[in-house]
């Protein structure tokens, strides 16, 4: 056989060889390509011990869509009555994956039983959310039995019994207050200014808690104790155990599902506390509503302390007026004083000095009786032997603001507001790494978790028994 012939010989079997993997490379990426086409992040597995089904997607960008969406249980309330919703209401709250089931007018069934009979019903929804985010808020309703005592979500013939609470019917102020879910919190000082604040105007401020720091617990615990407050869990979403793959919740939606929270207050604390909508008033814990010269506390509005403390002593007031520096917009005034000033009048915080915000001049006062009542006030909470026994530990200087501040503002603010590269999708910052101290250590909320059996299109998650932990750390 000529030499020539066998060299075109091995040339066209090595050259089918290449073309044949390349056309088997191609078809595998392009399945890859296919399952993922909107999404240039690649589907992989975080290493966690706990599940092996949780995807990673580090941009929240990926518009995969699987066979079951994940819903995690916030809330279910029940009302024996109500003027909103009728007699026997089931109100429930949570967070869901919209993109791998459409959840625009979901329905889902509910079977409710007491000791005599069992209804089966139809929960009609409403979803609230960033549609950049997987992850969306749902609240559904039904109304079902009377004297309910068990609760469960049916579908395709598989059942979850799952947990409900009583609604409140009694207000402990005439205006309630819920502060956005608190995080390695840490700025004592302006919660003071804002619980003494409330209570002088009838305001009762019902704080949701992730993490604080133990010595600024112990603190709130004191203002709880003289009925200024009430402190409540708001978990981090874990789905303990699945059948199917989904995406971290925590981290696919808006801020740490704050809007959920808003959602509560504004529907289940409108009604289980038998409250007008003008009597809610929510936000964080750097803003105070004021109108005219006292403080006002109607409609939902973001709320909080009116007069700066020194940073080094606990409870001293700077001056009778508003400090200067405080800044207010439109009107109402909304005045902002999210960095307390230390001792010598400078603040060595500059985390915002990186988003530069102009607002205009600050000309309101607060009455001198209402001033000198909130003074004497915290004087007296100063003074209490539990506030003296703590008032040593509590943080002199911010530790975690500057970290998170920078971490919402690479993820959001900046690109947002200030034309930083990098774009932005899903408002969140699950991502920030938060170091650990050994001079303070934090409180952090905990639950015991469940999951439900393996259902479609929705699986569903939810705790139980909800306590304060000292053994996970200062994260979100």
């Amino acid at each position: 056989m000529p030499y020539e012939f066998i060299i075109s010989k091995k040339v066209v079997i090595i050259g089918c060889l290449i073309s044949t993997t390349c056309l088997l490379y191609f078809l595998f990426v392009n399945s890859l390509q296919h399952l993922n086409e909107y999404s240039p992040v690649r589907v992989e597995h975080y290493k966690r011990n706990y599940d092996e089904f949780i995807i990673a997607d580090p941009r929240g960008s990926s518009k995969v869509k699987l066979n079951v969406s994940h819903a995690f249980i916030t809330s279910i309330y029940y009302y024996p009555t109500s003027k909103s919703f009728g007699s026997n209401a089931v109100a429930f709250n949570m967070a869901i994956d919209q993109r791998s089931n459409q959840m625009r007018n979901h329905t889902f069934n509910v079977i409710g039983t007491n000791s005599s009979t069992s209804l089966f019903s139809t929960a009609t929804s409403q979803a609230e959310g960033v549609g950049n985010c997987r992850y969306t808020t749902l609240m559904g309703r039904i109304n079902t039995v009377e004297n309910l005592e068990k609760l469960e979500i049916e579908s395709n013939g598989v059942t979850v019994e799952v947990p409900f609470k009583m609604a409140r019917y009694s207000a402990p102020k005439p205006v309630i207050i819920c502060i956005s879910p608190q995080f390695v919190a840490e700025q004592w000082q302006i919660f003071m200014m804002h619980v003494n604040a409330a209570n002088r105007f009838g305001g009762h401020l019902h704080v949701y808690l992730t993490s604080i720091i133990e010595s600024y617990f112990e603190l709130m615990k004191v203002y709880e104790r003289e009925g200024y407050l009430t402190l409540d869990y708001w978990l981090r979403m874990k789905l303990t155990s699945t059948e199917s793959p989904y995406f971290d919740p925590n981290s696919n939606i808006e801020w740490r599902n704050q809007h959920e929270q808003r959602q509560i207050h504004s529907s289940i604390w409108m009604i289980s506390y038998s409250l007008k909508l003008s009597d809610l008033s929510g936000g964080f814990m750097q803003f105070l509503l004021l109108s005219g010269n006292k403080l006002h506390f109607r409609g939902p509005v973001q709320a909080s302390a009116h007069h700066s403390v020194k940073r080094e002593k606990c409870c001293e007031t700077r001056s009778r007026t508003i400090p200067r520096g405080f800044i207010i917009v439109n009107i109402p005034t909304l005045v902002h004083v999210q960095l307390p000033v230390e001792k010598n009048g400078k603040r060595k915080n500059k985390s915002r000095d990186m988003w530069k915000i102009s607002f205009g001049k600050l000309k309101e006062t607060i009455r001198e009786d209402d001033i000198k009542a909130i003074e004497e006030d915290i004087y007296r909470i100063r003074n209490l032997s539990s506030t003296i026994t703590l008032a040593s530990n509590l943080p002199s200087s911010d530790f975690y603001l500057p970290i998170v501040f920078k971490c919402y503002y690479d993820a959001f603010y900046g690109p947002a507001f200030d034309h930083k590269p990098g774009g932005f999708g899903c408002p969140n910052a699950d991502f920030c790494q938060l170091p650990q101290r050994e001079d303070y250590k934090c409180i952090h909320s905990d639950a015991k978790y469940y999951s439900g059996p393996h259902m479609k299109p929705v699986t569903y998650h939810f705790t139980t028994d909800s306590f304060w932990s000292k053994n996970i750390g200062c994260y979100q």
